[in-house]
């Protein structure tokens, strides 16, 4: 009898990580959304440029994701790469009208204000024509474990939008409250 691994990596496109069973969803020690406007166009703008691009018939690497895969809840947790899921969320409304199905995403006052100035900024631009967003492609990391996925948060968490050591006391301090209502995954 073989076990499954507790890590799980794969290669997806945008639109299949959102179809690849249980909804995406934040959990309550991830800070919000923080990209700007500027950000935001900005990978408008790639994406732009690469379909300007005479090949443009391979896919778009768009970065990794790390998930935790959470039974009891049902639900996938995105413990690093809200930023970029939450950008091509909005790309996709842009191009669509609609929100892609498959997230249970909330955010705080904070984070929908800067989602309305994204989606404000976005109305500024041609919408990303869907062909492009459907050749967008990601690396999926997913883990069952919530222990190895705070590990993979802690350790993961060093680019893009620095986190200040307030976010990781408060990630820790959370993670650690969770596992005080009886989550822990130690066996």
């Amino acid at each position: 009898m073989t076990q499954e691994s507790p890590v799980r990596v794969s290669t997806l496109a945008f639109a299949d990580l959102l179809k690849a069973g249980w909804p995406l969803a934040l959990d309550s020690y991830q800070r919000g959304f923080v990209w700007n406007a500027d950000k935001l166009l900005q990978l408008a703008s790639d994406l732009a440029e690469f379909a300007g691009q005479p090949n443009n018939s391979l896919p778009y690497y768009i970065g990794a994701v790390l998930l935790h895969r959470d039974a009891g809840k049902s639900k996938r947790f995105i413990i690093d790469g809200q930023q970029r899921i939450t950008a091509l969320s909005l790309l996709y409304h842009r191009a669509t009208g609609k929100l892609p199905a498959g997230q249970a995403l909330s955010y705080s006052g904070q984070s929908a204000r800067h989602i309305r100035e994204g989606i404000q900024a976005l109305r500024q631009n041609e919408p990303i024509a869907r062909q492009v967003i459907e050749k967008l492609r990601l690396t999926v990391i997913e883990v069952d474990s919530s222990d190895l996925a705070f590990t993979f948060f802690d350790t993961q968490n060093n680019r893009g939008v620095p986190l200040h050591a307030t976010d990781l006391l408060k990630a820790y301090h959370l993670r650690a409250i969770d596992h005080a209502d009886g989550e822990s995954e130690l066996k």
